[in-house]
């Protein structure tokens, strides 16, 4: 099955948890490993408990594994939070929607106003706003003098 120019509302106790839009949904129908594959990308939107966009994905390629509830991303991953104003940049990101929480073993960039933080390895919780690099390297931090 497959489908273009898609828009998908996940909710959780009637509130709005994400938007996902793809201009592109192939559906594979095997009883073993059943996936849903987004060839063209995805922009992914993740709300707050206050139904404010608190965070956003995107990813020129995506595949989910609809048994293992698990996201693959993959080519200009770029995640966003708003709250923070921070942006992580790498070439692969795992979401594991059970254990709630985004990794990578590639290379990532967390950018700000203030830094650049840059490592090897990866993960956050869902909302982005508690996470950690694996080693760092070729980072810098502006210090404010107060």
């Amino acid at each position: 099955m497959s489908a273009k120019k898609i828009e998908v509302l996940y909710s959780d106790s009637g509130k709005i948890r994400l938007r996902l839009k793809a201009r592109e949904v192939l559906r594979i129908s095997d009883e073993k490993n059943p996936l849903i594959e987004y060839p063209k990308g995805i922009e992914v939107e993740f709300f707050n408990s206050t139904d404010e966009v608190e965070s956003n994905l995107t990813a020129d390629y995506a595949v989910f594994d609809e048994k293992k509830q698990f996201w693959t991303a993959r080519n200009n991953v770029v995640a966003f939070n708003k709250r923070e104003g921070k942006t992580l940049n790498t070439e692969e990101l795992f979401w594991d929607v059970t254990g709630e929480k985004f990794f990578s073993e590639k290379f990532v960039k967390i950018s700000s106003n203030e830094e650049v933080l840059c490592g090897e390895g990866f993960q956050a919780n869902q909302n982005f706003n508690n996470w950690k690099i694996r080693k760092i390297r070729n980072s810098y931090v502006n210090l404010k003098d107060e």
